[in-house]
């Protein structure tokens, strides 16, 4: 799960126990979003002396952490990133987990949604072949001075579901099996099409559109990768359709990932660009709780 920041003090640590705590849940794995702004905000980690302290705590705890590919003050700057421009921001990451014991196993997101319009390291829009090939030589160089730092840390590639910006299928958009052990990708119960479609028109769509969680699974079959959600959650009704407060979603979701052997799911209990906070969504959050309070995916 991943909680957010409040005023600068992570919420990561202490309150992942606390909500834990006071709804009967287990959480197993917290996680930490790198701050892009500049490139000083995560190339020496983000609280990795208090996610160390909380892995350690025991009860079989890890830690994943969405690591920024480009900062903001040099936006889509692939020539660069593959020049070396950069390569000593992710040789420091790399020895920051290398310095902290029990985030040695981490596993990073390293650019993620960058098939998206809101990150630096996003894609053009309708991306061509050479921006893909600059896209995957970045990651994959990025990737590579990480791990020359901590050899035992994995790496999750995450696009964004659907045909988004780039505008370019799963597949093609791949960088290669070196550095990635998970093949993840973002999903939200929103509904791009509008309007009030049913249950099984939501599945359907979330399931069966170009890029979406079939096409996902087929690629990491192909691939030979297990499939890993670091980021979902529940959608408000307010904008893209989204369901609200809709156990469906839930129970949908905890099902494809039980049927699929995912490795890990990580919801995004946080009021970012929308709210996805469980606690506003109360049959939503009870379903939620029936399937993951053990901090094992359960039925």
């Amino acid at each position: 799960m991943y909680r957010g920041w409040d005023g600068g003090n992570p919420l990561g640590t202490g309150s992942l126990d606390t909500w834990g705590t006071a709804n009967g849940a287990t959480i197993r794995m917290g996680h930490e979003f790198g701050d892009n702004a500049q490139w000083s905000y995560f190339a020496n980690g983000t609280n990795f002396a208090n996610w160390n302290t909380w892995v350690g705590a025991g009860g079989n705890r890890s830690f994943g952490y969405s690591c920024p590919l480009i900062a903001a003050t040099n936006p889509q700057d692939y020539a660069g990133l593959n020049a070396g421009t950069y390569d000593a921001h992710f040789t420091s990451l790399g020895a920051a987990f290398q310095a902290q014991p029990n985030l040695r196993n981490a596993t990073i997101r390293l650019g993620w949604e960058f098939n998206g319009n809101s990150f630096p390291w996003q894609l053009p829009t309708n991306a061509t072949n050479a921006h893909l090939d600059a896209y995957k030589s970045g990651f994959n160089r990025a990737a590579g001075l990480i791990r020359a730092g901590c050899s035992t840390v994995k790496f999750e590639w995450c696009p964004n579901a659907h045909m988004d910006n780039a505008n370019r299928t799963f597949a093609d958009m791949y960088p290669g099996n070196t550095y990635v052990d998970y093949i993840g990708v973002a999903i939200y119960d929103y509904y791009w099409p509008g309007g009030t479609p049913t249950q099984s028109q939501r599945e359907a769509w979330v399931r069966d559109e170009p890029n979406g969680l079939a096409d996902h699974w087929a690629l990491a079959q192909a691939q030979s990768k297990p499939v890993a959600y670091t980021e979902w959650g529940l959608w408000p009704s307010t904008n893209l359709s989204g369901g609200g407060d809709r156990p469906a979603f839930i129970t949908f979701f905890a099902n494809w990932m039980r049927d699929h052997q995912a490795a890990y799911s990580q919801y995004n209990n946080v009021n970012a660009t929308t709210d996805h906070r469980l606690d506003l969504y109360p049959n939503a959050k009870a379903t939620y709780l029936s399937r993951f309070a053990t901090g094992v995916l359960a039925g």
